[in-house]
């Protein structure tokens, strides 16, 4: 679908090859490759798997670099085949001024669904993402989300102003999750219900609280319950 040139939707399940739907029409085209991506460990990651397959002309641009690093980066970003960048990062006008001197051929938006009406507190600059777009002069768009809902890939499509949306959408059932949710009275019986379940527990195990101060003293309760 990329590389016949239509802007395409794609919904694939987390592991299911989504990087490789850009990276590949990437090598096969001129120009380079924008990847707007909310995570900064994820950018790194991308970048450094690129470079240890070869693809040396791969950066990062956000705010965990230091300015010597960004300024390398923004000196180099003609000689880029695939640049990573922040949402917050496109909002700068002289990093704008320069991309539009670039050849964009493709505009690739990771974790598409933050664009939704419902994601604009979180990331707001996701909902600029059009506007940016139109500024490099419509390239070929790209959104790529492993969650969504019909009405969501509605919104990523028109708040991106794309044109004869392409929509690939992918089963995201995994069959080894499941969820299941227990009704408990008061902070005590989750507290003595979550103990029975961490001695049950074989291997490691995450629990999310919705305080700090509840979560460390969870812990010191846990350590002391299951030494």
């Amino acid at each position: 679908s990329v590389l016949e040139g239509r802007d395409t939707v794609a919904m694939l399940p987390t592991g299911g090859g989504k990087s490789l739907c850009y990276q590949l029409p990437g090598l096969l085209k001129d120009g380079t490759v924008l990847i707007v991506s909310p995570l900064l460990s994820l950018m790194e990651d991308q970048v450094q798997q690129l470079k240890m397959r070869g693809e040396k002309r791969a950066a990062a641009l956000n705010s965990a670099l230091t300015y010597q690093e960004k300024n390398d980066v923004f000196n180099r970003l003609h000689r880029l085949k695939y640049l990573y960048i922040s949402p917050e990062a496109l909002q700068s006008g002289q990093m704008l001024k320069k991309l539009q001197l670039l050849n964009v051929s493709l505009f690739v938006v990771d974790e598409a669904h933050c664009i939704s009406q419902w994601g604009h507190d979180f990331r707001p600059d996701y909902s600029k993402l059009g506007d940016i777009k139109a500024l490099l002069g419509h390239p070929v768009t790209l959104a790529l989300t492993a969650t969504a809902t019909e009405a969501t890939l509605k919104d990523i499509s028109d708040m991106l102003g794309l044109k004869d949306t392409n929509y690939l959408i992918h089963s995201v059932d995994r069959p080894n999750i499941a969820l299941h949710i227990e009704k408990l009275r008061d902070t005590a019986e989750k507290t003595e219900r979550l103990t029975e379940l961490v001695q049950k527990l074989q291997g490691p195990g995450l629990v999310y609280c919705p305080t700090r101060k509840w979560a460390e003293e969870l812990a010191d309760k846990l350590r002391e319950e299951t030494k």
